[in-house]
């Protein structure tokens, strides 16, 4: 029998954020912190009045990260106001949706058939897509809950909305920067909102910059602490790499997803799901599958899991302090 025991490898691969606010490539789902810095200041994008504003603006609670808002990252996901769910339609194409206040999650939209000047959230129904009837692709081709987001360098992005006219504008705050409302705006044709002087000419005017900071895997970690091989194969730890991606020894830190592979078994699959619960505390998830079973692993700000394979094929998990690892990818068990 062999036995062998990948310790340094694992930590390398598995469970590392990103560098701080880059938003994962499609099709990861995520949750991001919206801001401008056109009126002075940089502010969130929220929806005010505890959520229940109709159209969103910009605000902070005080100084420092996540808006300022009091008890940090916890408090601010429990608050919802200024925390975005971002799911990927095509490569650059996204839902945008916010749950805060009353009638739980909505996609921002642009009414009246697209024509309404400033976006407010909305659902045609329920199920995905924003329960437009039809599906992913009608509501692609009705376009008023499709954005794209155009990067800008870093994490910099436009974001553009085509309902009403058919045509790609901008969002912006209108006013030199000074709206209460974000709306759609285009200088003139051409790339870049039309501004005249180009991608830097915009970059600094910043009316239609957004900064996208993704939540998911950037304010927690987890490892995959231990891989214990009692099978009679070598294992290997694999990871994903985009069409016309490189990985590179210095960004092998920044995998959030991966894989054991065990010749003849299959692969184990670890897929990070970012805030996925409801709980305060263990707040965030990975999921787990392996041949035909799901496992869901929780845990506070920095997680770890142990893997043991075994002789006969199948698996263990077990978590470290503050997390739990349970069957079927249910729902975790709550504290604090």
């Amino acid at each position: 029998m062999r036995r062998s025991t990948f310790l340094l490898l694992a930590a390398m691969v598995l469970g590392k954020c990103p560098l701080f606010g880059q938003i994962p490539p499609s099709p990861r789902v995520f949750d991001a912190i919206i801001r401008n810095s056109s009126s002075g200041g940089t502010q969130c994008l929220i929806f005010s009045d505890n959520g229940t504003s109709t159209y969103p603006s910009r605000f902070n609670w005080g100084t420092g990260p996540f808006c300022g808002f009091p008890g940090g990252l916890p408090g601010l996901m429990a608050n919802r106001q200024a925390v975005w769910k971002f799911v990927p339609l095509t490569a650059d194409q996204y839902i945008i949706t916010n749950d805060s206040g009353a009638g739980g999650q909505r996609c921002l939209i642009f009414g009246d058939n697209g024509t309404s000047p400033n976006p407010e959230r909305y659902n045609w129904g329920p199920g995905p897509f924003c329960g437009f009837p039809g599906g992913k692709d009608a509501l692609l081709a009705n376009r008023q809950a499709v954005w794209r987001l155009i990067p800008m360098g870093g994490n910099q992005y436009v974001i553009t909305n085509a309902s009403g006219t058919g045509v790609e504008r901008c969002l912006i705050f209108g006013n030199n920067g000074t709206g209460a409302s974000p709306e759609r705006y285009n200088w003139g044709p051409g790339a870049f909102c039309g501004f005249p002087g180009g991608k830097d000419a915009l970059l600094a005017n910043r009316q239609a910059i957004w900064t996208i900071e993704a939540l998911d895997h950037t304010y927690a970690s987890w490892t995959l602490r231990t891989i214990l091989n009692n099978s009679n194969q070598i294992a290997a730890v694999s990871f994903p790499i985009s069409a016309g991606g490189t990985v590179g020894t210095n960004n092998l830190l920044a995998r959030g997803d991966a894989a054991v592979v065990v010749p003849g078994q299959g692969p184990i699959v670890f897929l990070d799901k970012g805030h996925n619960t409801q709980c305060t505390r263990p707040y965030w998830g990975v999921s787990v599958s392996y041949k035909n079973q799901t496992w869901g692993f929780f845990y506070d700000d920095n997680g770890t899991v142990d893997l043991t394979i075994n002789p006969d094929g199948t698996i263990q998990l077990v978590a470290g302090a503050g997390g739990q690892v349970i069957p079927g990818n249910g729902a975790p068990q709550c504290y604090q």
